[in-house]
C-alpha cells in the first residue's frame, strides 16, 4: 500500500511540474498577443522497485546442534528456500537417520516444519535471548548454533527431489 502512495505522490509532482511549465514559461510574444503559446512537454518518469524490508532474513537460517554426553547427536539446518535436514545419530547402533522437508515462518519467533516422506509436522520455537531453538513438544532439548553442516546419511541425498 505504501507503494501505491509513493506512486500517486510522484504522479501529482509530475503533473504539477507539467502545468507549471505551462504557466511559468510563457514567451513575451504569446503575453503581447493574448493567446498561449502551445507546447509539448515529454516526461519520462522512471519507477524503481524498491527492497522490501517487512521481513527481515530468519534467524534460524543456518544449522543448530544438540548433544548430550551419551554421544546421541541431532542437528538442523536451515536453508533460506524453505527446505531444511535434520539428522540423527542414534547411539545403540550408531545409524544415521536423515530426514528432509519444509520449513515455514509462522510470526513470533515460531516455525513450522513439514516431512513430505512421512507427512508429519513439528514447532520449533527460536529464542532469541538464548540464541537457541527447540522443538515446541520436547522444550530440554535445546539446540544451539553449530559452524558444521548436518550428519551425512548412510546413503541418498538428504533432500527430497
Amino acid at each position: 500500500m505504501k507503494k501505491w502512495v509513493k506512486m500517486y505522490i510522484l504522479a501529482g509532482l509530475v503533473i504539477g511540474i507539467v502545468f507549471m511549465s505551462g504557466c511559468i514559461n510563457n514567451t513575451s510574444s504569446s503575453l503581447e498577443t493574448g493567446t498561449p503559446t502551445p507546447q509539448i512537454v515529454y516526461v519520462t518518469v522512471l519507477v524503481t522497485q524498491i527492497p522490501s524490508t517487512d521481513r527481515p532474513q530468519e534467524p534460524i537460517i543456518g544449522v543448530w546442534r544438540y548433544s548430550d554426553t551419551t554421544g546421541h547427536d541431532s542437528r538442523y539446518r536451515f536453508n533460506a528456500d524453505g527446505w531444511f535436514d535434520n539428522s540423527y545419530v542414534y547411539m545403540p547402533t550408531k545409524n544415521v537417520i536423515v530426514l528432509a522437508g519444509t520449513w515455514k515462518a509462522q510470526g513470533n519467533n515460531t516455525y513450522s516444519l513439514h516431512y513430505p516422506a512421512s507427512r508429519t509436522s513439528e514447532t520449533i520455537i527460536y529464542d532469541p535471548v538464548q540464541n537457541a531453538i527447540y522443538d515446541q513438544n520436547l522444550p530440554t532439548y535445546v539446540f544451539i548454533p553449530y559452524q558444521g553442516d548436518v550428519a551425512t546419511p548412510i546413503e541418498g541425498p538428504s533432500k527430497p527431489p
